[in-house]
């Protein structure tokens, strides 16, 4: 079953940053890029380190894993280096100055 979940306060996210939320049980990484904000597992498809202990590179919209310093597009969840892997993204809606996922 899925549902939409309130995670944080829109105010909270500023552009060009990166967060780690929980929502039912699940740390979700949020990421603000302008006026989108993009919703993804905290969990790196490599070995499952978080993803929200890393980088953020917002001039190149790249996460970057901490623990191999693999790289994510922000914006597709494709790997860029190296490639071939995609992170686990979930729907996000705003409303009424909240963000929520879709778990």
């Amino acid at each position: 079953m899925t549902e939409w979940v309130e995670v944080l306060d829109a105010a909270e996210l500023w552009d060009g940053e990166m967060t780690c939320v929980a929502a039912k049980g699940k740390a979700v990484l949020l990421i603000k890029l302008g006026d989108e904000i993009r919703a993804y597992d905290d969990r790196c498809p490599h070995q499952a380190s978080s993803l929200s202990a890393g980088e953020f590179d917002a001039a190149e919209c790249r996460i970057i894993c901490s623990a191999h310093q693999w790289e994510f597009d922000a914006i597709s969840g494709k790997s860029v280096n190296p490639t071939g892997e995609r992170m686990t993204s979930f729907d996000v809606t705003v409303r009424d100055g909240k963000i929520f996922v879709l778990l």
